[in-house]
């Protein structure tokens, strides 16, 4: 049966003259961002590009806006890029299964939990914590409500508790002190604070770098497979359905802005170049999301996936990983089972069944923020052992 797909939607994109489709893709182009590498043995020169807020938006590595009631376990685990992996709750957390972080837990809004809760940092809340089972806290443990146990309760660092205590079974506390109240909620979420991904894809309606690159917004239906090499720049597409497969190589910085729904993103092969990041703006919702494979394998922080829409998205990867970063102040995102995932997520709030396993990867930039990253190969990384076939041979879209 066809499925209509992210990938499809990219093999309308070269209906027209002159885009760069091909695998002789060298290292050194850019293309489509403006400006390009020098001619001869010299250095090439990069595009400047605009900074991204990509490392802002995600400074914790699992981030809801509102209430997180969680019937599954829950482990947030530190990732390749080492930064410690926190959680982060505005308001109530709710869990009735294990859950783990190897960074700091900061419910803004409290904790019921009927399970046990291991945090290796800190644990901060500025309302009332209750749990029945173990409550492990490596550092400081500060509550800013009341404190009701009925388990085993153990503080490595400071205990600092506002309101009255209540525990009913062991205890093992380094030391008592006052409560430090936190200077706000965990994620921003607020006001002024979100990233509005719809006013962001209209603006690359009128700005974007597909006339340079020879990109219509709305080319006509192609199907078949083929493959598109995306260089730095910025491109907008307002037509999302077409049939077929596409290989999308990202060669630089790039960003793609999606004007409307899309069905799916899944089995989609984003080869990304060493050095290279793709930043993927949905105006609208996305239902589902799926196995992310791309060439930077081991960098999960190059690829970043903004949802403008407020209907819920399923996370299904089954056995498979999703690599890279989800912000989707709307949106609920829904998963079953066991789901891995490698990169950060902010989101409206998670409804869960099953396993949700993330390891923290921060987007990231180069040093200055400001120049486009060189690509760093002139071909993808090879194909790993648990990639997905693809269809041998795939042509190029043919040039009109």
């Amino acid at each position: 049966m066809l499925r209509i797909t992210l990938t499809g939607l990219l093999t309308l994109l070269l209906s027209a003259c002159g885009g760069e489709l091909s695998d002789n893709y060298p290292a050194n182009q850019t293309g489509g961002g403006g400006g390009g590498g020098s001619g001869g043995g010299s250095n090439p020169t990069y595009p400047a590009c605009e900074p991204g807020s990509a490392p802002t938006l995600f400074p914790n590595a699992l981030c809801i806006c509102k209430d997180l009631a969680d019937v599954g376990a829950l482990l947030v685990k530190n990732g390749p890029t080492q930064d410690p992996a926190t959680l982060g709750v505005n308001g109530k957390m709710k869990v009735i299964n294990h859950s783990g972080i190897e960074g700091s837990l900061l419910a803004h809004g409290g904790l019921e939990a009927l399970a046990n809760v291991d945090v290796q940092d800190d644990f901060v809340s500025s309302s009332n914590v209750e749990f029945t089972g173990r409550l492990k806290v490596g550092q400081d443990l500060m509550v800013g409500g009341n404190l009701r146990g009925l388990g085993m309760l153990e503080v490595g660092g400071t205990l600092g508790v506002s309101g009255s205590q209540s525990l009913l079974g062991g205890k093992a506390v380094g030391t008592m002190g006052s409560f430090v109240a936190p200077a706000g909620p965990p994620c921003a979420c607020g006001a002024g604070q979100v990233l509005d991904v719809k006013a962001e894809v209209a603006k690359a309606r009128s700005k974007n770098d597909n006339a340079k690159a020879k990109l219509p917004p709305s080319p006509v239906a192609t199907i078949g497979a083929s493959k598109l090499v995306l260089n730095s720049g910025s491109y907008y597409f307002a037509d999302k359905k077409a049939i077929g497969y596409t290989k999308i190589v990202v060669n630089g910085v790039v960003k793609m802005y999606i004007d409307g729904d899309l069905d799916v993103i899944g089995h989609d092969r984003f080869d990304i170049t060493n050095g290279s990041t793709l930043d993927l703006f949905v105006s609208g919702n996305l239902h589902t999301v799926g196995y992310m494979l791309y060439g930077a394998k081991h960098h999960p922080a190059a690829f970043r996936l903004y949802i403008g829409g407020d209907q819920k998205v399923t996370v299904q990867v089954g056995a498979q990983v999703f690599r890279g970063s989800i912000y989707a102040p709307n949106t609920t995102l829904v998963y079953t089972g066991y789901t891995k995932i490698e990169g950060s997520l902010l989101a409206k709030t998670i409804e869960s069944v099953g396993l949700l396993e993330l390891y923290f990867a921060r987007p990231t930039t180069d040093g200055t923020g400001m120049k486009c990253t060189p690509p760093g190969g002139s071909s993808p990384p090879p194909s790993e052992p648990d990639d997905p076939p693809e269809p041998k041979d795939l042509p190029d879209i043919e040039q009109m």
